[in-house]
């Protein structure tokens, strides 16, 4: 499970130097989708000695794609408005 907040603690940090060349806004949504995508690849791409348990790898990767659902669905509501 320490693996699964590191590799999130990994994707935080690329996220936020990644800022200035993906032109984020300031608000908490605009970091949502790159954080996701970067978390997804990183656990699809980690070895699977990192993780105490191999099942703990999918439970972070359903984390990142809820995490892709949540902006989306939060971005087409803004929308709609």
């Amino acid at each position: 499970m320490l693996a699964l907040f590191l590799y999130a603690l990994v994707s935080l940090i690329v996220t936020f130097f990644l800022k200035p060349f993906l032109n984020l806004d300031n608000k908490f949504l605009a970091y949502l989708f790159p954080f996701g995508i970067i978390f997804i690849l990183l656990l699809i791409f980690a070895p699977s000695e990192s993780f105490d348990k191999s099942w703990y790898r999918y439970v972070g990767i359903f984390i990142g794609v809820l995490i892709e659902i949540i902006f989306v669905f939060i971005i087409f509501k803004r929308v709609r408005k």
